[in-house]
């Protein structure tokens, strides 16, 4: 364990801890100049303000698009834009074909919670079969279509609805 963060040496295979046990993410933490966080907010303030004007000017309701997982970063990301920034967010996610009752709990919880709405994409089974037995002997990673998915569906779908602002978590 981290001496500093108590962060566990087997949680994540790139893990780096030093001879004073201190891991690599701590140092990468100490390595960064210091940030004025009052500054950052504003810059992101600013930013929002700029791409809710350009969404109204297109008379679209959807200022930016979250893809989301419906985990605890998700919802945090969700909450942020629209009740800290004022953002009205179109959330997405592509269905990996791998959910669990309480994943699927979670994304329901975050439409019905954080009042926005959700697009699901899902691909077809049989397809994703298809994809994945190639991909495994390809590249050696049968969930290939997923990360495929959650990198091109929020890209399509701002552009499908001509949302401005794609944000990242």
């Amino acid at each position: 364990y981290c001496q500093r963060c108590v962060y566990p040496e087997n949680a994540k295979p790139a893990i780096i801890f030093d001879d004073d046990g201190i891991c690599s993410g701590c140092k990468l933490l100490e390595s960064r100049p210091n940030i004025d966080w009052e500054e950052r907010l504003q810059w992101l303030k600013d930013m929002a303000e700029k791409y809710k004007k350009i969404a109204k000017e297109n008379n679209n309701p959807y200022d930016c698009i979250i893809p989301v997982s419906g985990g605890k970063d998700s919802h945090y990301q969700v909450y942020f834009m629209k009740y800290v920034l004022g953002m009205n967010p179109l959330l997405v996610t592509y269905n990996h074909g791998f959910n669990t009752k309480r994943g699927i709990r979670n994304l329901n919880n975050m439409v019905r919670k954080l009042s926005c709405d959700l697009i699901r994409f899902t691909s077809n089974p049989d397809s994703v079969k298809k994809i994945g037995r190639f991909m495994l002997k390809k590249c050696g990673d049968i969930t290939w279509h997923y990360h495929a998915g959650i990198l091109t569906f929020p890209i399509q779908t701002a552009i499908r609805y001509k949302i401005p602002l794609i944000v990242w978590g």
